[in-house]
């Protein structure tokens, strides 16, 4: 069932409809990107000033990535609230591209596309991508397995291989991401290893030469302060009680589906982070990974307790962003699911072939209205918003 899709949309159509989607999403990650909303937050400002100089990204290497750019606009002629958001909304484009490869090898062209439409054009991923802070770099993931999968399908096996270790270095700067790609490593071990067995010694030796020193700042960090530790791996200096820390479990998770235990400046007073569409696609995705690939399907659950525990243990609703890719997967996979089932009804004729897809494409599109409403018009607009972002 979840083999990539044979048949399906015409390829140069498909190509057609992946660059009209890429538009779309430059249009609404760009679109008045230092007007919705007008001013800057204080937590913008605060992580402006964090990244003047190089020394200070040095000795706090914290979403570093994401730092040198920053610190590459602040030293140029003109830096200014637009040029600090637009690196996140850049971040935003790749990390998009990058769930379209992870699903196009997972589902196939057609799915991968509705895909891309239903889980981007979300309303905390398209506010995210909109700030000048580095919440985007919590979906950032899915680059690591996009680049892993071309890994797997490239010819330029060696020079690949740099590239997915680079990779992994630039992600290990993510606060958090270390427990991802640890557990991560150690679930496809097997398959790691085999993929480097295939590599030759040189090239082995320099990613993985290449790989220690991107991450020296890291080391050094925890060489000057051990206390780095703290802020690096989310652990609460003070961990709480077992009753606190259940009832954060029990906010943090239904901050995805019902409601918020608070408000969050990103998002509209206790909004849920998913929509009825999307918690129905993936509750569709889940049941069908579940019957068709359930090492793919566990891996996946694995990563959204991940999310949620660490949201959980330090009662930050944004530490969720960690859970959305695997539900975007999920997603993905409800798509096909439907589209299979209704396919399977009447599998010569091809009337019901045409009106399942304008089907599930009027709910992607309602979907996609609903996400662009909500963070380009309804959350800019919002009283909470306006007292958070102001003008100086």
């Amino acid at each position: 069932m979840f083999r990539s899709v044979a048949r399906g949309l015409k390829p140069d159509r498909s190509r057609l409809l992946f660059i009209v989607c890429v538009l779309i999403l430059g249009f609404v990650f760009f679109y008045r990107i230092a007007s919705l909303p007008s001013g800057a937050s204080r937590e913008e400002n605060n992580y402006v000033s964090s990244a003047q100089d190089i020394k200070s990204i040095y000795r706090a290497p914290a979403n570093a990535p994401h730092k040198i750019l920053a610190l590459a606009e602040s030293k140029s002629l003109k830096p200014s609230l637009t040029a600090y958001r637009v690196i996140s909304s850049l971040f935003a484009m790749v990390i998009a591209v990058s769930f379209f490869v992870v699903c196009r090898h997972w589902f196939g062209l057609s799915v991968a596309l509705m895909a891309l439409a239903v889980f981007i054009l979300s309303p905390f991923f398209i506010i995210t991508a909109r700030q000048s802070t580095p919440e985007i770099l919590r979906y950032s993931p899915l680059i690591l397995l996009a680049v892993y999968y071309w890994h797997l399908r490239t010819d330029k096996k060696e020079t690949a291989w740099i590239v997915v270790m680079m990779c992994a270095a630039a992600i290990l700067y993510i606060p958090g991401a270390f427990w991802w790609i640890l557990a991560s490593t150690v679930i496809a071990r097997k398959k790691l290893l085999t993929t480097a067995g295939r590599i030759s010694q040189p090239a082995a030796a320099t990613g993985m030469l290449l790989f220690v020193l991107t991450i020296v700042p890291i080391i050094m960090a925890f060489v000057r302060d051990w206390r780095f530790v703290y802020s690096y791996l989310l652990i609460p200096q003070y961990l709480p009680n077992a009753i606190d820390f259940f009832k954060h479990l029990a906010w943090m998770s239904a901050s995805l589906i019902v409601r918020a235990p608070y408000h969050d400046s990103l998002g509209i007073s206790r909004s849920p982070m998913l929509s009825v569409i999307q918690i129905a696609l993936a509750i569709f995705g889940g049941y069908a990974l579940f019957s068709a690939a359930r090492a793919k399907a566990w891996w996946l659950t694995a990563s959204i307790i991940f999310g949620v525990l660490l949201a959980a243990l330090n009662d930050d609703v944004r530490l969720l962003f960690f859970s959305l890719p695997a539900i975007g997967v999920f997603m993905a996979a409800g798509l096909r699911y439907l589209y299979i089932e209704w396919r399977s009804i009447f599998p010569k004729n091809p009337i019901p072939k045409y009106l399942a897809i304008l089907l599930l494409a009027s709910m992607v599109g309602i979907q996609a209205v609903y996400g662009i409403t909500y963070s380009l018009i309804a959350w800019p607009a919002s009283q909470e918003t306006k007292a958070v972002y102001v003008i100086k």
